[in-house]
Order: C-alpha cells, then sequence, then structure tokens
C-alpha cells in the first residue's frame, strides 16, 4: 500500500536527556509481513495476522505512560496543540503483566481517535494534514512503530494513505 510518513516532530521532554531513550528498539507493528497495522482495523480490534500480537510490550514496571503526538504544521504555520494522554500499560491480571502488542495497537487506535474528534473542528488553512471527515481519518493511518521518547511517554511512528481520486473518505 503506498502511502506517505507523517512528519512529526519528536517529542521531548523539558528537563531530561533523552539520548538514553532514543537507543531503545522501537516497538514494530505488522500484519502478515506488510510493516504496519490500519488503525481503523485496530481499533475494530481486526488483529488477525498482527506478529508478536501477544508479547508482553514494556518490561519497566510502569503502570501508565503517555502516548505523545506532535501533528505536523501546516505551510502557513498553523497546527493542532500536541496530543498527550496517559494510557495503562498493564493488565489486571494478578501478575500485573505488561499489556501485549496487540493490546497497545488499539489503545494507539483509541488514542488517535480521540484526537481526530478534539481536533476535527479546527480551522487549518492547509488541508494537507487536516483531520475528519472528508479528510484525514483512521481508515487513512497506518501504525507504523511507537518510539519510547522518554522515561514515561511514546510516541506512534505513522504514516498516511492518500486519498484517491474522487473518493470520499469515511
Amino acid at each position: 500500500m503506498q502511502s506517505i510518513l507523517i512528519p512529526q516532530r519528536l517529542y521531548e521532554p523539558p528537563s531530561r536527556d533523552v539520548r538514553e531513550y532514543q537507543m531503545l528498539r522501537p516497538i514494530k507493528f505488522s500484519v502478515n509481513g506488510c510493516g504496519y497495522i490500519v488503525l481503523s482495523d485496530a481499533l475494530a480490534g481486526n488483529l488477525g495476522g498482527l506478529e508478536h500480537a501477544n508479547d508482553f510490550v514494556f518490561s519497566d514496571g510502569a503502570l501508565k505512560k503517555s502516548l505523545r503526538l506532535e501533528w505536523p504544521m501546516s505551510a502557513w504555520g498553523s497546527s493542532y496543540q500536541p496530543y498527550a494522554r496517559q494510557i495503562t500499560v498493564r493488565d489486571s491480571t494478578k501478575e500485573v503483566n505488561s499489556i501485549t502488542l496487540a493490546k497497545l495497537a488499539k489503545k494507539i487506535a483509541e488514542e488517535l481517535k480521540r484526537f481526530i474528534e478534539l481536533n476535527q473542528n479546527f480551522v487549518l488553512e492547509d488541508t494537507r494534514w487536516k483531520v475528519g471527515s472528508g479528510f484525514i481519518t483512521l481508515d487513512r493511518l497506518l501504525l507504523v512503530e511507537a518510539r519510547q521518547v522518554s522515561g514515561g511517554s511514546i510516541q506512534p511512528v505513522l504514516r498516511l494513505v492518500p486519498r484517491q481520486r474522487g473518493h470520499q473518505t469515511r
């Protein structure tokens, strides 16, 4: 599937040295070897073929992490506010394990859905990065990986599937 990388600015915590986190291995998402998962599929729980779906993701013992988005700026300098929201990264079993890769994909999809809902009425002069009905929706967003950008934060790496000419998105 043809797609373009969404150029997010990498989140930097205000007073921390981020070099140690930039060396951590990214959390990769791949369905049947394609190197991504469509976020609308993740939200719907259509996770068949997700490689390593039942692998535990986090080993640091944290209960929560902030999911961060730094949406790209328009050509005229306007942009959505940086998005951050805490997600639970431990399950509710007696062992309190890390969530699985499949669960993380679903949580990221839920947060992108919330981000779109919060920002769909925000006016952007440049509609290239506009979210909402008729613009960028979950069915056009591909989750490639998640990067730990600080001790308590992760940031998804996303790709965008271009709209087909004359095709209206959901």
